[in-house]
């Protein structure tokens, strides 16, 4: 399903995972910010995923260069694989003590990989969680995101109170769930047997929910050195994908949460649920206003689904208009109230949708 175009052998300590697809426009930015790491005990695994633009042939030119001090591999997909399955297709490759992942469009600050490898090292640990800042054109704009706002200190986390935490997956938002801004021990990650998600939303945090009963020492740093670009959030042509993901996040985590015993993460993950399709909705109005009817009526299929039987039997209540609407199953209104908050709200939807064209330029 992939070719190996290019492969380098050595034994670095740490393996680089970069899953490409139609990032021409920031791979050089990314791959050169690891290329001049503080740290140089390393190796990057390109995984392009049959790329429609020019990344591979960016990706090709690194390689040829990278060639001379062996850091570089690049692999080939014969079909689109999706990102889950790219990824994995990467860490299969790899050959270092510890694994990192970063998204081709994002970029690392220059001592990032120093500070996860002497915070790994030094306490021994199977995960190390960095922090990292959001940013649009470039650096303008850009804002600290604390991916952990509970553990924003120096923290060292152990068995049993890793084990306490394990809820941070069930829509209690602890720990970081994001594959990014984080360096995991290999040896770990392969005994969790860590299996591709299907779906178009939630693969770091459906790993990392295999992941977290094998991890007996993790790290959170308060040091910000992970860039993560803001690209505007979900496109409107995918609501049908996120809303069939959340439903499948939510069954698929459900059933576990019970079999573990933690029936208190059923009433978050409600509200999770929920909240995907308040968004999908918002979503709707804002770009899709002329297409409200049919979005309606596919939102009642989607309402048909078993699960949201759970709106119910967990009794949740919310002061918010539109909130009630979707837990009362009155798409209708959910989709009136949301316009009409839309029509109030001009202004901002005009900015939000500049800044979604201008940073597809950038």
């Amino acid at each position: 399903s992939y070719t190996i175009l290019i492969e380098q052998f050595m034994n670095p300590l740490v393996s680089i995972i970069i899953p490409v697809y139609n990032t021409g426009r920031y791979i050089k930015k990314c791959v050169n910010s690891i290329l001049s790491q503080s740290f140089q005990d390393f190796e990057i695994i390109l995984v392009d995923d049959c790329s429609t633009d020019n990344s591979l042939t960016i990706c090709q030119a690194f390689c040829r260069i990278g060639g001379k001090d062996n850091r570089i591999t690049l692999i080939s997909n014969k079909i689109n694989q999706g990102c889950s399955k790219t990824r994995q297709i990467g860490t299969d490759a790899a050959k270092g003590k510890y694994i990192m992942f970063v998204d081709s469009d994002d970029f690392l600050d220059k001592y990032a990989l120093q500070t996860l490898i002497e915070i790994a090292e030094n306490n021994q640990c199977d995960v190390v969680a960095l922090q990292m800042r959001r940013f649009i054109f470039c650096k303008l704009f850009s804002k600290p995101a604390l991916t952990s706002p509970d553990y924003v200190n120096e923290r060292l986390l152990e068995k049993p109170e890793l084990d306490t935490l394990y809820k941070s997956y069930f829509g209690v938002n602890i720990l970081p769930v994001n594959f990014f801004c984080k360096l995991y021990l290999r040896e770990t990650w392969i005994k969790a047997n860590i299996q591709p998600w299907p779906y178009f939303l939630g693969e770091d945090l459906m790993a990392n929910l295999q992941l977290h009963p094998y991890i007996k020492r993790m790290y959170i740093t308060s040091q910000i050195a992970y860039n993560y670009r803001y690209g505007g959030g979900t496109t409107t042509a995918d609501y049908h994908k996120t809303i069939e993901t959340a439903i499948a996040m939510y069954k698929e985590r459900k059933q576990i949460a019970i079999a573990n015993g933690h029936s208190e993460c059923l009433h978050p993950l409600c509200i999770e649920l929920k909240n995907y399709i308040k968004c999908a909705i918002t979503a709707c109005c804002t770009y899709r206003d002329n297409k409200m009817q049919s979005d309606i009526s596919d939102f009642k299929e989607f309402l048909k689904d078993d699960c949201f039987n759970d709106f119910h039997s967990l009794n949740l209540n919310n002061p918010d208009p539109i909130d009630t609407a979707i837990l009362n199953f009155d798409i209708e209104k959910a989709f009136d109230l949301s316009h009409k908050q839309n029509e109030s709200r001009k202004m901002q939807i005009f900015v939000k949708k500049t800044i979604r064209k201008i940073a597809s330029i950038f």
